[in-house]
């Protein structure tokens, strides 16, 4: 047991470094802010968000069984992660759409609101004081 903890104490795999993790929140960032970028419409304008878009192929029982399963044209998962704010987050959202297709199209939305919701509700407290009682946000399409 002694010599495993001494092993794995420090243990850190070779591809995470914080010069990597540097870049791929770089690269989220772009591709909320970035010409050209999956995620632009995720932008809320009142705080810098950075995230991924992510849409993934799949061939499972039930899309088997509907004969969805078409080489190079099978259905796909909407995925999208977004985090906020970029420099110093305190909020991050997944989501994943079933058999939804693009994760920009589908995902992003979900995230968004819920991201906005939280900022504004958030703001509401602090306007109104800790202890206020403020209304649900409600999720906008």
């Amino acid at each position: 047991r002694q010599i495993n903890d001494a092993i794995y104490r420090n243990y850190q795999p070779p591809f995470v470094s914080p010069e990597n993790i540097k870049i791929v929140q770089q690269g989220m960032l772009q591709a909320v802010i970035g010409e050209g970028g999956t995620a632009i419409p995720a932008a809320l304008g009142y705080v810098q968000v950075a995230g991924k878009t992510g849409t993934a192929e799949y061939c499972d029982d039930i899309a088997a069984g509907l004969g969805l399963c078409i080489p190079g044209q099978w259905p796909s998962h909407a995925w999208y992660v977004g985090y906020a704010p970029f420099e110093n987050p305190e909020i991050a959202v997944i989501a994943f759409v079933y058999n939804a297709g693009e994760g920009s199209k589908n995902a992003l939305p979900v995230v968004k609101n819920v991201m906005d919701c939280y900022f504004r509700l958030k703001g509401e407290r602090l306007r109104l004081g800790e202890t206020a009682d403020v209304p649900p946000c409600t999720m906008s399409q």
